[in-house]
């Protein structure tokens, strides 16, 4: 159903009670995921003023993936989902109401994103990275620092223990190295032990080098302090990419170790 034959009301009669449950996630040929009875999300780029309102929706407290793509499914348009939400949350009897992000902080948060020559990703645009968008409730919105492209190459996650092994240590980079010289480019968190050694690798193996760093804070924020250099190569060779907001500390030393950080990589693995 079209967003202007759906009406605020009709729409809260319909989907309040089942706005929060889980749906299969399907992949059409031309669509992002169905995820069961509330239509497709088709692929297409954003504008300006669109991809605020995505990530104003996002940021909005108590608004997780599953509840965005349920709004976004039945609206067509973020702009009318965040007209709605408030008033769906309360008639679904959801004890936790749905805020609306302020327009300021949204402005603010990618107004800083760009002035650090990063760009924001959309679930329905071209750059998303498809693996991502096939897992159950991918992230609606991603940050990314560095080259979009990678997001769409074949890549194998490679992480590990940041207390690695004598042996494991040298072991990681000779397999990142040679991953990437193969054509895959090379995930892993950015943390210390065998996550530092995975993005050494890749980048070394010149000319074909190619690393993305998944972290588990907003893009801004380097964690461990020590791979500031390492984390200001990825973003010059590779990609640092992230669902958090700028600022945002990371709740757990690898992404691999927390539910955001860990949906990421899975969704990233080509192989």
């Amino acid at each position: 159903m079209s967003s202007s034959a759906r009406s605020s009301g009709s729409a809260i009669s319909e989907i309040s009670a089942g706005l929060y449950g889980a749906k299969k996630v399907v992949l059409g040929q031309n669509h992002l995921p169905d995820r069961g009875g509330a239509g497709v999300i088709e692929k297409r780029t954003l504008a300006d003023a669109e991809r605020r309102d995505w990530l104003r929706l996002f940021r909005s407290e108590n608004v997780g993936p599953a509840t965005f793509l349920t709004l976004i499914e039945h609206f067509d348009d973020a702009g009318r989902a965040i007209e709605a939400a408030p008033d769906l949350s309360r008639c679904g009897g959801r004890k936790r109401a749905i805020r609306i992000a302020p327009v300021i902080e949204i402005e603010e948060e990618i107004t800083a994103l760009c002035a650090l020559g990063g760009r924001m990703v959309a679930l329905c645009e071209p750059d998303y990275p498809e693996a991502l968008a096939a897992i159950h409730d991918p992230p609606p919105i991603l940050s990314v620092l560095g080259d979009t492209a990678l997001l769409s190459r074949p890549s194998v996650a490679v992480v590990g223990a940041q207390n690695a092994s004598a042996a494991g240590r040298p072991l990681a980079p000779e397999i990142s190295a040679g991953t990437s010289r193969n054509g895959f480019t090379v995930i892993s968190g950015l943390a210390r032990g065998i996550d530092t050694a995975a993005h050494e690798g890749a980048l070394g193996a010149q000319p074909s080098a190619a690393t993305i760093a998944v972290i588990a804070g907003g893009a801004d924020i380097v964690y461990p302090t020590e791979n500031q250099a390492q984390y200001e190569r990825i973003v010059e060779e590779g990609a640092v990419i992230t669902e958090q907001g700028l600022g945002t500390q990371p709740t757990a030393p690898l992404p691999s170790a927390q539910p955001d950080g860990l949906r990421a990589f899975t969704g990233n693995i080509d192989s």
